[in-house]
This record gives C-alpha cells, sequence and structure tokens, in this order.
C-alpha cells in the first residue's frame, strides 16, 4: 500500500493583493503520477515551487513524510535550462560536480542508450532538437537519483511526436517507483497520469 508522502493541508497563497489559493488540501502518494491542469496564469507553477519547497504558503502546512525527501527530488522545465556551450554529457553530469558527487561514466552512458539519444553524448546542445534536448534533462534528472521529479510543463516546446516520447519515458520512470509531479496546459496528457488535479480559480480539486 502506497504511503502519504508530501501532506498539503490548508494552504493560502498570495502575490500582493492576488489570492492564487486558498483553503488548499489533498496528498500526494508515494507512486503517484500527478498531473495539474488550468489555464494560464492561474497557479499551476505556483503550486509546483510550493510543493518543491522552492516557495513557501502565506498559510498553511506543507509538510514531507520525513526530512531527507526534500533532497530526493529533481527538476524538468519547459525550456531545459541546459548550458549551450557544452555537450550533452557535460550538461548531465554539471549537477554532480557541484555536489562533488561522483557517478561511473557506463552508466550515464547506458541513460542515453535508454532514451535513444546515443549519438548526442559528445554533441554541442545546441545542435540537438527540442526533444533530445528535454531528454537530456530527463537524464540529468534522474542522475540525481531522485524519489520525486517536479515537471513545469515538460512539453510545452515539443512537436507532437516528442511530447509522445517524453511523456512515455516519465511514464515508464514512474513505473519504476518515482512520483511525478507535473504541471500542463495539455489536457490530452491527463490519460498519462493516476490523478488529475484541477486549478480553478482559488481551488484545486481532483477530477473524478
Amino acid at each position: 500500500m502506497s504511503s502519504n508522502i508530501i501532506n498539503i493541508n490548508n494552504v493560502k497563497k498570495s502575490f500582493g493583493d492576488k489570492v492564487i489559493f486558498e483553503n488548499v488540501s489533498f496528498v500526494i502518494n508515494e507512486g503517484d503520477f500527478i498531473i495539474f491542469v488550468g489555464k494560464s496564469g492561474g497557479g499551476k507553477t505556483t503550486i509546483l515551487n510550493l510543493l518543491a519547497k522552492i516557495d513557501v504558503p502565506d498559510s498553511g502546512d506543507i509538510s514531507y513524510l520525513n526530512d531527507s525527501l526534500k533532497e530526493r527530488t529533481s527538476f524538468i522545465f519547459q525550456n531545459f535550462y541546459l548550458v549551450d556551450y557544452f555537450t550533452s554529457y557535460e550538461n548531465v553530469i554539471l549537477p554532480l560536480e557541484y555536489a562533488k558527487d561522483i557517478t561511473d561514466k557506463s552508466s550515464v552512458i547506458d541513460l542515453f542508450k535508454r532514451f535513444d539519444i546515443e549519438d548526442t553524448i559528445d554533441k554541442n546542445v545546441k545542435k540537438l532538437s527540442g526533444g533530445e534536448k528535454q531528454r537530456v534533462s530527463l537524464i540529468r534528472a534522474l542522475l540525481r537519483k531522485p524519489k520525486i521529479i517536479f515537471c513545469d510543463e515538460p512539453t510545452g516546446s515539443l512537436d507532437k511526436i516528442n511530447e509522445q516520447i517524453v511523456m512515455k519515458h516519465l511514464a515508464e520512470i514512474n513505473k519504476e517507483g518515482i512520483t511525478i509531479i507535473m504541471v500542463t496546459h495539455n489536457e490530452n496528457l491527463i490519460a498519462y497520469a493516476n490523478r488529475v488535479l484541477i486549478i480553478d480559480g482559488f481551488n484545486i480539486y481532483e477530477k473524478i
């Protein structure tokens, strides 16, 4: 039986006089693939930042099952955030070098093979397609051995073919036990989720 890993209780968040959320409560379970949907500017990135502890609520509480879980998270963004003058390989190991972590190069190569972009390892990322860049971002996220991956519009810059490739990989990762928490404006992607949460007005509620 899966356990609650993040509990959200009566959360309120505002920016200046604008209230984004109010009295929001829900739980996230280990192994969930959650997709938040809502209109542009409705608070999708805000809820992701709150859940990732990048931001804090005005009131209420967001608590993790344990403190160590907060250190086992990774992010994937719409705009990739790759260093243009680095190769794909250099980009994925950069966070590990900053953290003075060591990983075997063969394990990195195995991930490039898994995501069918082995031929990009030594290429400058400026030469990659959007879909290839997002798969590089996914490899970078996985190298941190996360328990949770936060995805902020991860397919927003991709064409339909690459959108499906990235979503397929996220679904596979989720089946391996990694919790996926994603926001998107594209409701066509909700079939990949086991739970869909709708952001509407000040509220967040689960689609039945």
